[in-house]
């Protein structure tokens, strides 16, 4: 089985199989699958709290009477570009489900607290730069000018240096005691 466990942590519900069967075969270019499960039942872990009038959320409405979940695919693999189910079938038997909700309610709360974190998570991944320098990063450490900026640095002070096109160094040596710049 398989149980879902919030952030508190507490089991909130448990999912159990029973009698699963896979078979697959592989008949010249077509690829089968034939799946059967004997018996689903997805429980509330709030029944143990007595938080619950319904500890068994989903069963069949008759256990016993045969699989749960029968599903059979045939898949060609004839096509490389494309996905050729040449018969899906499935029967499942009549379930039965009740659910409440305080066992909603911390189903909810655990799923959305999983999407908020993938969600910042991802948001994270976007804002951060990529390691080696981002498209707009310098490619030098944090606090440290990359060459490219040094190099644009040397080439303005040399600008500078030289001062106005067409104009002499004294003057613009005279613009620096000036206030404004």
């Amino acid at each position: 089985g398989v149980s879902l466990i919030d952030e508190e942590p507490r089991e909130v519900i448990h999912l159990a199989l029973r009698d699963a069967r896979v078979d697959v075969s592989l008949h010249g270019q077509q690829l089968g699958a034939n799946v059967k499960i004997g018996h689903v039942q997805l429980d509330s872990s709030l029944a143990e709290e007595k938080q619950t009038r319904f500890p068994v959320i989903l069963a069949p409405v008759t256990p016993g009477q045969g699989d749960t979940l029968h599903l059979d695919l045939s898949l060609s693999t004839a096509y490389r570009h494309l996905l050729f189910f040449e018969t899906i079938s499935t029967r499942l038997a009549p379930l039965r489900l009740s659910i409440e909700q305080n066992t909603a309610a911390r189903v909810l709360r655990f799923v959305f607290s999983i999407l908020e974190k993938l969600e910042a998570a991802e948001a994270a991944k976007l804002a951060s730069p990529v390691e080696g320098g981002g498209v707009d990063a310098p490619a030098g450490k944090e606090g440290e000018p990359t060459e490219e900026a040094t190099e644009e640095g040397h080439e303005a002070t040399e600008a500078a240096a030289a001062g106005p096109a067409g104009g002499n160094t004294a003057a613009a040596a005279d613009d620096d005691d000036d206030p404004e710049v």
